[in-house]
């Protein structure tokens, strides 16, 4: 069976997207979760002037929704992802979130992640849920630094039911800093350079900028903060 799937995303990939989907139709699809999952994907990401078959959302739908209810995680995340952001169906949040949901239950960890930054970004009443998700994916060991940083985030503002905590909000911040996420080693380099919450320490800020000085998201802002408090200069 993962030679058929092999060769059917072979042909998909090289834009031959019919014969892909006849190969995946050879399969029992009321068993095969993947190749339902295959199927929904190459109907859905059709492009015209390359493909050989014409874009077909609702199909697409269909099939990948045939892929969850045989289990496919991967499924559920492609789901939410079309909702979420309305692409060839109505844009609708509330059902991207319960295929996140769904998905993270069957233990795909991106789902979680997202469906926790949703909590964050636009649904604060569920903020609590989006703490032990975060909680629950350091413990898996995924997106650690990111967790970190968004739970530090959580304590230091204390958006809806949630109240501010600074003690705890610091602690989020080191453990994301040591995990070298950007954000963290900034923010917590300029608290040491400044004393803000801890002891003035311009040394130790120095240091955990430079810990980040290579990183690409924001190298230019890296090097104006870290030639400051090189030179000692007020920020």
């Amino acid at each position: 069976m993962t030679s058929v799937i092999n060769k059917a995303i072979k042909l998909w990939q090289n834009d031959q997207d019919r014969e892909a989907i006849e190969l995946l139709q050879s399969v029992d699809l009321d068993e095969n979760a993947e190749a339902n999952r295959l199927i929904g994907q190459i109907y859905i990401g059709s492009e015209r002037g390359v493909s050989d078959i014409k874009r077909d959302t609702k199909k697409g739908v269909e099939f990948l929704n045939k892929a969850l209810s045989l289990g496919n995680s991967e499924a559920a995340l492609e789901l939410a992802s079309l909702y979420y952001f309305g692409n060839g169906v109505k844009e609708n949040r509330k059902r991207a979130e319960q295929y996140w949901k769904q998905s993270y239950e069957l233990g795909n960890e991106e789902a979680g992640f997202e469906l926790a930054n949703y909590y964050y970004d636009f649904s604060h009443e569920n903020i609590q849920s989006a703490i032990e998700i975060f909680k629950d994916l350091i413990n898996r060991n995924e997106f650690k630094g990111n967790c970190y940083s968004k739970l530090s985030k959580i304590y230091a503002t204390g958006p809806g039911p949630i109240s501010p905590d600074q003690k705890l909000s610091l602690q989020y911040m080191e453990q994301g800093a040591f995990e070298g996420h950007i954000h963290c080693c900034m923010n917590l380099g300029l608290k040491y350079y400044r004393g803000d919450g801890v002891p003035q320490d311009k040394q130790k800020a120095i240091s955990l900028v430079q810990k980040v000085s290579g990183d690409n998201l924001l190298k230019q802002e890296v090097a104006v903060i870290l030639g400051k408090m090189t030179n000692n200069e007020k920020i």
